[in-house]
């Protein structure tokens, strides 16, 4: 089963319509983070911010989500990470970079074009296996279309893994 939530607006001309405008239904937020988050197998925000449509009472329950064993993935873009103010969220705990604080563009966005690249020693990664081959899977990572920009960090986590990191921007001395 999939769950999705689509705002039908977008970040730029929010404030012109009023909430009940937004969507096709209100944001379910007591029902997805209270009584049907223990369910669910995945919770993806993908260039959402931190704090709209009651996200921000209910962060803790999906810290808690993450902390006992559920899977958060979080897309990027200008919506997301600290852009998005996840920074000062209690998110932040779980996810597996450290965030920089603010939400101010400069500190929290790149904005120059870039093709990922198979981070080193991972390509035999599960998640990174879109080819039959090796070689099909490099390829396909190769000969994908540049990414508009990348989200900064101040470094993953100890625990974390890069599979796919920026050609030329690092953190920490490695490449992410």
């Amino acid at each position: 089963d999939l769950i999705s939530f689509f705002i039908l607006v977008n970040s730029r001309n929010v404030f012109a319509v009023r909430g009940a405008e937004t969507t096709l239904i209100p944001f379910p937020a007591d029902r997805l983070f209270v009584d049907e988050l223990g369910g669910f197998d995945l919770v993806v925000f993908q260039d959402f911010n931190y704090g709209p449509f009651n996200t921000r009472e209910h962060a803790h329950r999906l810290r808690e989500y993450v902390r006992d064993g559920g899977a958060l993935l979080m897309v990027g873009g200008e919506l997301a990470f600290s852009a998005g103010g996840y920074d000062e969220s209690p998110l932040a705990d779980v996810l597996p970079v450290r965030l920089p604080p603010g939400r101010v563009a400069e500190h929290t966005l790149a904005r120059e074009s870039f093709v990922p690249r198979i981070a080193a020693g991972v390509s035999d990664h599960p998640i990174l296996q879109v080819g039959l081959t090796r070689a099909d899977t490099e390829a396909f990572f190769r000969d994908l279309a540049p990414l508009p920009g990348t989200n900064l960090f101040d470094g993953l986590r100890p625990d974390a893994i890069a599979l796919l990191v920026h050609p030329t921007r690092s953190y920490q001395g490695t490449p992410r």
